[in-house]
């Protein structure tokens, strides 16, 4: 429900029994009596109220306390009038059972009308309505009405209607409410129209209706006052807020007559055309409304012969105009039909409106009949009364008589719009002007010359003295010939037409192109008919950016089809797009054309369009050249004007099946497109046979049966847009059948042959009618999906037990589990979610101790030791199993590895010590734990990756099952291994399969020791390969789950192991988990060598198909590169990087092993142990490591084993810096860490090679402030009601939102329906919402009086809208749906601009464009910081980047105007766009594309760039006057303008460009607006968790966080 009354009086405390004083009534005063029944009581109105735009003359009044316009209302029972579709107004729309009614209507009680005259002028002092006065009022009362309990009291209100003719208004009066209703049923109010516009009053349909006895929305108690005859119900507070917000500082910079403009086109748009023009009949009256606009209105048709003959006196003959209705006397007809059919059109959207950023050309009117015409055409006249004055039509016309006017049409052997005509055949010929801009260089005007032969469709056209650096670059703009080309176009199919049969040659035509990715060039053309030369006279105006060509260039262009569609009347519009090749010095590129053309034009409005609104202009023998020695620009092409169904499919003589297969299916796709446009056509001509107004919800109804031609077997109707198109079902596709309507059917698909199937590979597909079926293969069994092999006693290798009961929906199973869907509609089984174990549907919790065993392979399973397996060729030490229905190689007993590689678990030198001891100490896995107190005294509670679980482990030098753990009491060698009392990071004594942690120990005391890795159990010393088998499957969380990726990483699938891992970002370098900057090269950019294949591209489509078109550092050249994954010269070829193939044995060396190498991220050769090499090559490795010759390290060094270099190495210790083995030399270094908290240790940070306090194992924080974890699992008032307390995967105790709600866990939000496709809009006192759905209006979620809403962003984590309120000097946020409104910041901002949330550490950035500073607030308003307050000048909008910690900032510096960044911990502050920008206005960043994209007000452009600074790229242009920029799903752009103040939108391409009106009603200036996302988008930092251990304000940063002070807390 849309509130209208956010009322800003006070609710009274104490109950009153009366309201507002209602204005005099009864029989005294003249009232009639009505009687009190369930019928209604009609009304004629003696002067019309305007109510939504609409002229009302018939009112109906119920006694139920509503009135209704056009027709009464069913009211016997009470009915949601939200549900209903009439224009109606309730005052208190409620059953009753008794009580009176009066009316009256006076357009003679001067009191009464001069009363509502000043409280009128009052209350909408800013609407300009000084002139504004009372002409009628319909004062409507309702007294002692009794509801349906008699007992409940007496309720008494008031309606007035009042209008002057133009403008309407309703004053809803109430004094007495104490009754609202019944049994649930209550009272409403509000005002409706029938197409679903309405707006309710306060509370209505609840109890608390009755206190509109106590609120106003005017300083009366119990009165209102709205506006009525507008799109929208207007209130009046929405006049009485004086908008703070300096304009002038925003258009001081546009063009000194832009307002002369925006004037010039407001009046010329809105303002009615006058019958009488400035010659207003004596008996007639002068109405001004309040827009400005003057009409002239008779009570009594005028005598027209006197009309006519004072104004022949004058030399002139002024009627009233047949566009506009007048006031007809009993007893004279009206054309009602043909007025509601021009209603129609006028209530269509201006095609200007849809222009993108045109400004409105007005059609010259220099033919010889066109000011006769105009002046002429009215109401009563025909073709005979015309002709008395002037000729209406061309001599080669005939005039026909249409009801209520006439139209021309050419006579045989001519063609024209019948205003003008041409002979047939005869060569025409067009002259005028052309001048522009291009690249910033202006062209003085000069001459434009164009030639055609009608009878063969050519055109020529010529443009003279062009310089040659231009000139060559305007070969690529053809559009500027084709207009010629359209217009005569030879006309080959009798229901095509070219343009000049529409337009006469009287039009205006605006033409956007675009050239690749980086040029845009938009033509204006004004046509203006013929001149006494009988020649037709036009004139261009170009400006944009053009690539600059080379001497000699050629530009070709392929034959192709313009499509000209009419969008409305007087409307055409084009869209095309080709790729043309450009020749320069012998090399051919190629470069994409896309334009999109508007042509407005005068038509005839009383005649039906009959003609298929779409024709196809097919354009060729286009050639295009620039005559340097005559420094002229020449356009010639051959134009046909044809049929949409006009392709023909025959295949050339010599053609062969492949091609004319290929044809047929580029032909089908042709049609399919063509067909599209048939159906839309056959809307509209059904809307117009129909006499109704197009459809305002198409997308909807389109495809309601028998409107939409898709009726062929297996074909369905999809809604587009504003019409729809036909497809095939899922397992059908496309085939051409000449026999069918659209000329193809639908037939099965064969997903088995198409390979478009997911059987399992050991399953037969078997394609069926629509779709296909897999079959196991003999020997197999499952569902076909799956297939497993059969066992010799029948039993099923790892089958899934049955849990006893399927499911269908997530609900049907433990609130800790989830359905798995079965096939087919089949029923699925539940499984518990994550790691947790149980039957999915009765329990799921943490996992019980399972045992787990050691791998056992049978001695029989040798003999396939070294055989082939499958795709592989297994180690000596590993056999082929199968039994899982795949093959694949395990290692044998004693071994470890991938299967193709095998190990030994131990290295050879650790052999059974001289007691006999074996040196295989047997060490459990341990049992499951929850803390540390559950493990025995000598042992810790550890995260397993691998079991997915915690587990004791002993601490060494002890060992067992982690509970009871015994000490090692081994010979010389246990004890050199455990090395008693020194930690692992000093000497690396961890087994080859372990790392060196850092944790606590068994007396509280942090400390290094080694871990098994995932797949290995054990002390970390010795650690034995583990068997999963009696263990549920569970999957190797990666990055996605875990999150563990670096700040300067990204986490993305890799597609060949299925699994996410990390990635760094550009510029960094390492495993993903750890990045370090990249060290730029230092070399100045001419020392470095381009690649000698490396070849120069415009776009991706001129390099291979798997590469990309990219520029390379140091260079301004961009160049054809091979993407990830790929080798090659980027252009001809680039094959896939894989060094090796796992299963070719002789792919690598005899002594190294195909591999998947994690950094490569490709299959690469590596050396097996012992060798050292590159893999192709192997030798063996010389004893001269220090794992055997400990004696070659230095004295200060260790031996420790590198993973990267794949061998032993000597390390200097810490504190010391060297080679390691020659010199180890003390460094002096600064302290490490500086004040640690008690509960943290110092600790170095790999990553950047710096030392950092890091809080101990139970407490969180950033290292120097330290508090105690509390976790919900001791106290579980910390989880929202809605919510969970569960383990995550690091063994900590969270709080989980159930399914349905979303957020921290602490916090849970319902799921918000309203998130898809949503879009919030500032618009002064209120913020809307809408969906990106053109055709479904918006509407005012939340109105705050006296506010002017700016910026606004969304809080996902918690489903809020923020946005900053300029004139209450605030920041305000309420729950998606309106509610909760929230304040803060009001007493320390000045002018909050552009705001930006951080989700993650809950807080929000805004600007102040008073103080000229950037600070961040906590969203609860608790605490903020000013970050930037130098530098500032006029700080606008923020864009926020979560992954690399940026804050994006516009300034409008009127000398030096600047978009920058700064971290949002405040650092780093710097300029990062400086150069071409003039009135930067709003931003947002695409994080998945890693671009900053912002709109310009200034140079008018929509641009973006990538957040590394490069690749930047015009958008899309010319914009107006725009203000916000969002970006929804990253696909298309949404801005708001102030030029129109409409939203426009565009792909984050540049095409599809679309505009609309933020709501069906209303007014105002559009500022800020953002999309809602359905997720939140971003990397979560560290200060998600416990505030980052802050107190008060935690700001993430590079790679830390910062505690930062509060501005408002004295001392921190």
């Amino acid at each position: 429900m849309l509130f209208l009354l956010f009322l800003y009086c006070t609710i009274l405390l104490t109950t009153r029994s009366h309201g507002a004083e209602l204005f005099e009534f009864g029989v005294e005063q003249g009232d009639q009596v009505l009687s009190f029944s369930n019928d209604s009581y009609a009304v004629t109105l003696d002067v019309p109220i305007i109510y939504f735009e609409e002229s009302q003359n018939e009112l109906f009044i119920s006694s139920k306390g509503i009135v209704t316009f056009g027709k009464a209302a069913d009211v016997t029972e009470m009915t949601d009038l939200d549900q209903e579709r009439i224009n109606a107004i309730a005052i208190f729309f409620a059953q009753n059972s008794a009580g009176k009614i009066f009316y009256r209507a006076t357009s003679s009680d001067t009191n009464l009308l001069n009363d509502l005259t000043d409280k009128i002028r009052k209350n909408f002092p800013n609407r300009e309505l000084s002139d504004f006065t009372a002409l009628h009022a319909v004062v409507i009362t309702w007294s002692n009405i009794e509801g349906e309990d008699a007992e409940q009291g007496l309720n008494e209100f008031q309606m007035v209607l009042v209008t002057d003719g133009m403008s309407s208004y309703v004053f809803l009066i109430y004094d007495q409410i104490t009754w609202t209703g019944k049994n649930g049923h209550y009272a409403q109010a509000g005002l409706y129209c029938s197409d679903g516009r309405r707006e309710t009053m306060v509370n209505s349909g609840t109890p608390n209706i009755r206190e509109l006895v106590n609120l106003s929305n005017n300083q009366k108690e119990g009165t209102y006052i709205f506006r009525i005859s507008g799109a929208t119900p207007e209130d009046p507070r929405g006049t009485l807020v004086e908008d703070d917000y300096n304009y002038n500082d925003y258009e001081q910079d546009y063009d000194s007559d832009n307002e002369h403009k925006r004037q010039h086109k407001l009046l010329s748009e809105h303002c009615p055309t006058d019958p009488y023009r400035d010659q207003c009949p004596v008996e007639c009256h002068v109405l001004t409304d309040d827009r400005g606009c003057s009409l002239c209105v008779c009570a009594q048709p005028p005598d027209l012969n006197k009309i006519e003959k004072k104004d022949d006196e004058m030399g002139k003959v002024v009627v009233p105009s047949q566009r506009e209705e007048i006031n007809v006397g009993p007893g004279e007809s009206t054309t009602r039909e043909a007025l509601q059919e021009q209603d129609i059109r006028d209530k269509e959207p201006k095609p200007d409106d849809e222009g993108e950023g045109e400004s409105k050309l007005i059609i010259p009117t220099e033919s010889k009949n066109s000011e006769s015409i105009d002046d002429i055409e009215g109401t009563a006249l025909s073709c005979a009364i015309a002709s008395k004055k002037v000729q209406p039509c061309s001599l080669h016309a005939k005039c026909n008589d249409y009801n209520p006017g006439y139209c021309c049409e050419c006579l045989p052997g001519y063609y024209g719009n019948g205003e003008e005509c041409l002979k047939d055949g005869e060569p025409q010929r067009i002259n005028g002007g052309f001048e522009g801009v291009i690249n910033g260089k202006e062209m003085d005007r000069t001459e434009l010359h164009t030639y055609v032969m009608v009878e063969e469709g050519r055109s020529y056209t010529a443009l003279s003295q062009i310089p040659p650096e231009i000139g060559r670059s305007l070969l690529l703009l053809n559009a500027i010939g084709s207009a010629m080309g359209w217009l005569f176009a030879k006309v080959v199919s009798s229901t095509s037409y070219n343009g000049f049969m529409l337009t006469g040659g009287l039009f205006n035509r605006t033409v956007n192109v675009h050239i690749g990715d980086r040029y845009m060039v938009t033509i204006k053309q004004q046509f203006s008919g013929r001149d006494i030369y009988h020649y037709f006279k036009a004139h261009m105006f170009i400006s944009g950016t053009l690539p600059i060509l080379m001497e000699g260039a050629e530009v070709i262009y392929s034959d192709h089809d313009e499509e000209y569609r009419r969008e409305g009347p007087g409307f055409l519009r084009s869209y095309s797009s080709q790729m043309v090749t450009i020749k320069e010095n012998g090399v051919e590129t190629q470069m994409k054309l896309s334009t999109d053309q508007q042509i407005h034009y005068k038509e005839c409005p009383f005649r039906e369009f009959t003609k298929d609104p779409v024709v196809v202009i097919h354009v060729s023998r286009i050639h295009v050249v620039y005559d340097v020695e005559e420094h002229i620009v020449r356009y010639a092409s051959a134009n046909m004007a044809t049929k949409r169904d006009s392709n023909i499919m025959i295949a050339p003589s010599g053609t062969d099946h492949h091609q004319l297969l290929h044809t047929n299916q580029q032909s089908l796709q042709q049609q399919q497109q063509q067909q599209y446009r048939n159906q839309e056509y056959h809307l509209q001509k059904e809307n117009v046979e129909n006499q109704r107004p197009p459809c305002t919800n198409c997308l909807q109804n389109a495809c309601e049966s028998g409107r939409h031609l898709c009726k062929s077997p297996n074909m369905i109707c999809a809604p587009v847009e504003r019409s729809y198109r036909c497809e095939c079902v899922k397992g059908y596709q496309a085939e051409y059948d000449n026999d069918t309507e659209l000329g193809w059917k639908c037939i099965d698909m064969n997903e088995c042959e198409r390979g478009e199937h997911k059987c399992n590979r050991n399953a037969i597909c078997i394609n069926l009618e629509g779709t296909f079926e897999c079959r196991c293969a003999d020997g197999y069994e499952g569902d076909g999906y799956h297939c497993r092999k059969v066992r010799v006693d029948g039993e099923l290798e790892n089958k899934r037990p049955l849990t006893g009961s399927g499911c269908l929906d997530h609900r049907d199973c433990h609130q800790w589990g989830e359905c798995i869907f079965g096939r087919n509609g089949e029923l699925g089984y539940c499984k518990c979610r994550g790691w947790y174990t149980g039957d999915g549907v009765h329990h799921c919790g943490p996992p019980t101790e399972t045992e787990v065993k050691q791998v056992v392979i049978e001695d029989s399973n040798r003999e396939q030791a070294g055989q082939t397996c499958g795709e592989y060729m297994c180690d000596v030490n590993a056999y082929c199993d199968s039994s899982s229905g795949s093959e694949q190689c395990e290692c044998q007993k004693g071994y470890h590895g991938n299967g193709i590689s095998c190990v030994p678990h131990f290295s050879d030198q650790k052999k059974p010590n001289a007691t006999g001891d074996s040196g295989d100490i047997s060490v459990g896995i341990g049992k499951i734990c929850r803390s540390h107190d559950e493990c025995g005294k000598h042992g810790n509670c550890v995260y397993n990756n691998e079991l997915a679980v915690y587990r004791c482990i002993c601490v060494p030098p002890y060992f067992s099952d982690g509970v009871n753990c015994v000490e090692s009491k081994g010979g010389n060698n246990s004890s050199n291994e455990f090395l008693e009392g020194v930690s692992c990071n000093v000497i690396n004594n961890c087994n080859t399969n372990a790392d060196c942690i850092f944790e606590k120990n068994d007396r509280d005391e942090s400390v290094y020791r080694c871990r098994c890795r995932p797949g290995f159990s054990g002390d970390g010393h010795r650690c034995t390969m583990t068997s999963l088998d009696n263990l549920p499957a569970y999957a190797v969380l990666g990055c996605d789950q875990l999150g563990n990726c670096d700040l300067n990483a990204v986490c993305v699938l890799d597609a060949y192991t299925g699994r996410h891992y990390c990635r760094c970002l550009d510029g960094f370098d390492g495993d993903g988990y750890m990045c370090e900057t990249v060290r730029q090269n230092t070399l100045l950019p001419s020392l470095l060598p381009e690649p000698a294949d490396a070849k120069t591209c415009r776009e991706a489509s001129d390099c291979h198909q798997n590469a990309h078109c990219v520029v390379r550092e140091n260079s301004l050249d961009y160049f054809c590169e091979c993407l990830p994954g790929y080798r090659g010269d980027g252009v001809t070829r680039c094959t896939a990087a894989d060094d090796c193939t796992p299963g070719d044995e002789h792919a690598c060396h005899k002594n190294a092993v195909c591999v998947f190498g994690e950094v490569e991220r490709t299959y690469t050769c590596k050396c097996a142990q012992g060798f050292v090499d590159d893999g192709r090559q192997c030798v063996a490795r010389h004893l001269t490591e220090c794992n055997e010759q400990p004696g070659i390290c230095h004295k200060n060094a260790q031996c420790v084993y590198s993973r990267d270099e794949g061998r032993h190495k000597c390390i200097c210790k810490d504190g010391t810096t060297g080679d390691g083995y020659e010199n180890c030399r003390e460094e002096v270094k600064m302290h490490r860490c500086g004040e640690c908290s008690s509960h943290a240790r110092c600790m170095h940070d790999e990553a950047d090679d710096s030392w950092r306090c890091r809080c101990m194992q139970g407490y969180i924080g950033n290292g120097h402030l330290c508090t105690l974890y509390t976790n919900c699992l001791d106290d579980r008032s910390l989880c929202d009601e809605h919510a969970e307390c569960v383990p995550n995967e690091y063994g900590h105790y969270i709080c989980n939102c159930h399914y349905g709600y979303h957020g921290n866990g602490r916090t849970c939000t319902p799921d918000s329906e309203s998130r898809e496709e949503a879009i919030f809009i500032c618009r002064g006192m209120t913020i809307i919402e809408r969906s990106v759905n053109p055709d479904l209006p918006g509407k005012q979620l939340i109105v705050v009086p006296h506010q002017i809403a700016v910026g606004i962003d969304f809080d996902c984590q918690e489903e809020r809208i923020v946005w900053s309120d300029i004139a209450g000097h605030s920041i305000l946020s309420a729950s998606i749906n309106g509610t909760n409104e929230q304040k803060f910041m009001d007493t320390v901002l000045k002018s909050p601009e552009g705001i930006a949330i951080d989700w993650s550490s809950r807080n929000v950035y805004y600007a102040d464009s008073v103080k000229d500073e950037i600070g961040v607030a906590s969203l609860d308003g608790k605490y903020y910081k000013t970050l930037i307050n130098e530098g500032l000048v006029n700080p606008r909008a923020l864009a926020i980047d979560l992954t690399d910690r940026y804050l994006y900032y516009s300034d409008w510096h009127r000398e030096n105007p600047v978009i920058g960044r700064v971290r949002l911990d405040g650092t780093e502050n710097s300029a990062f766009i400086s150069t071409e920008v003039n009135l930067p206005n709003g931003l947002t960043v695409l994080l998945e594309r890693r671009e900053l994209c912002w709109v310009d007000a200034g140079l008018q452009h929509l641009s973006c760039i990538g957040l590394n600074g490069q690749n930047r790229r015009v958008v899309y242009a010319p914009l107006q006057y725009p203000f916000g920029l969002t970006v929804h799903n990253e696909q298309r752009f949404y801005w708001t303008d102030w030029s129109d103040n409409k939203i426009h939108s565009v792909s984050v391409n540049g095409d599809g460009y679309i505009s609309f009106p933020a709501t069906t009603g209303g007014s105002g200036r559009l500022y800020g607006l953002v999309s809602v996302p359905l997720r939140c988008k971003g990397v979560a930092t560290a200060c998600a968790v416990n505030n980052g251990g802050c107190e008060h304000l935690c700001l993430p940063g590079k790679i830390d966080v910062t505690c930062a002070c509060p501005d408002n807390i004295d001392r921190c």
